[in-house]
């Protein structure tokens, strides 16, 4: 017996009818867009501009790790990392725009477009939903440590902080730590 695959018929009805072929296609798209969207998760506040700040990085503990990775390197002993950021976190809200067209005789006459960040209910409150977040960029990188005094530590923790952080050598200052109980 010749058994015809579903997926044979589904192409040979596509390649015969151009419209059932575009709705095909058409409801894949959407199925796809559906599937991304229930995906996303919504942010945590509700949008009140374009972009929103958060917290900077140091709050979550970007400097404490890095105070323990750099006490790691040979000579450096106890360090201290402060860092200081140019602005806050941006959270990038999706945009749901919204088209309306007059035409007459088959010409647009005019068009308004309106343009509102998508949003979803959550506990009885609308928040949005975040489609991209942007770190904040470092402004500088202050490192003091026990062994600075050695040039060479001073400058394996110079180059391991640039590296860590993804900022240039010249946003790093390494300094000295005073040491307690030391007479001034």
């Amino acid at each position: 017996m010749d058994r015809i695959n579903p997926w044979q018929k589904l192409t040979a009805k596509m390649k015969a009818n151009k419209k059932f072929e575009i709705g095909v296609y058409a409801g894949i798209g959407l199925l796809i867009a559906i599937l991304y969207l229930t995906g996303i998760r919504p942010a945590a506040q509700p949008v009140a501009e374009e972009t929103l700040t958060a917290t900077p990085l140091s709050e979550r503990g970007d400097e404490t790790r890095l105070e323990e990775a750099l006490s790691k390197i040979r000579g450096a002993g106890a360090v201290e990392v402060m860092l200081t950021y140019e602005n806050g976190k941006e959270l990038i809200p999706a945009y749901e725009t919204d088209t309306q067209s007059n035409t007459q005789s088959g010409e647009i006459v005019s068009s308004n477009a309106s343009t509102r960040p998508v949003t979803v209910t959550k506990g009885g409150q609308e928040e949005a939903i975040i489609v991209k977040e942007v770190e904040p960029r470092i402004r500088g990188v202050i490192v003091i440590a026990e062994g600075a005094e050695d040039i060479q530590v001073r400058m394996d923790l110079a180059r391991a902080a640039s590296k860590a952080l993804g900022v240039e050598a010249e946003r790093v200052e390494v300094f000295t730590m005073e040491r307690a109980g030391k007479d001034k």
